[in-house]
């Protein structure tokens, strides 16, 4: 019996066969490759915003001036190059944003290329207007600390916790209330009775 073209067509389904298990290896390692990738953010992320100039340099100027980035970043945002938040939740590019150490930020529309992780964040950031106040506070005054009832006090002394009695002391009675306005706003909201030591604020504007 005369299997000749009988084995000619198996080895013909062979090479297809084969064809096919190459693709399909292929596609899997480029699938493992793919989710093997580091993705550059995740939901949580400590982030900061680029520089105007980093940001320029990469993606260019549209005609109204403004940065190109998947979402614009456009010129009133300029106060935030520099500045930290917390990635909330992550859309494609786009990414909402919570934690800002800028304020009244939220209602702009921000996506992953505009940030790049934070580093060597300093405990305490200020914003500009935070920083305003504090240069007119009397020179005699160095240190910023938050109670526990959420009251904001200025010391010239360094006062040390005393969980006790809910609040900061020195044996020096240079200490002044600094402003019921302040407590329950966003202002000055990187200090907190958490804190383990008092900030040293004149370090930070």
């Amino acid at each position: 019996m005369d299997y000749k073209n009988e084995i000619e067509a198996i080895k013909e389904q062979m090479v297809v066969l084969q064809e096919k298990i190459d693709n399909i290896v292929y596609n899997l390692e480029e699938q493992q490759l793919y989710e093997e990738v580091e993705k550059p953010f995740k939901v949580g992320d400590r982030v900061q915003f680029k520089t105007w100039e980093e940001m320029e340099n990469e993606y260019g100027l549209d005609i109204d001036f403004d940065i190109q980035t998947y979402c614009d970043f456009r010129k009133g945002m300029k106060h935030l190059c520099g500045t930290y938040a917390t990635i909330k939740q992550i859309n494609g590019e786009g990414v909402e944003l919570s934690d800002f150490t800028a304020n009244g930020d939220t209602l702009w529309c921000y996506s992953l290329d505009m940030l790049k992780h934070a580093e060597n964040e300093p405990k305490w950031v200020f914003t500009e207007d935070e920083k305003a106040i504090l240069r007119n506070v009397d020179s005699k005054y160095k240190y910023l600390v938050r109670d526990k009832s959420n009251e904001l006090w200025i010391h010239g002394e360094k006062p040390k916790k005393v969980c006790t009695c809910n609040c900061w002391a020195t044996s020096w009675n240079g200490v002044t209330y600094l402003s019921n306005i302040f407590e329950f706003s966003n202002i000055f909201k990187c200090i907190q009775w958490t804190d383990e030591e008092p900030c040293e604020f004149r370090k930070y504007i």
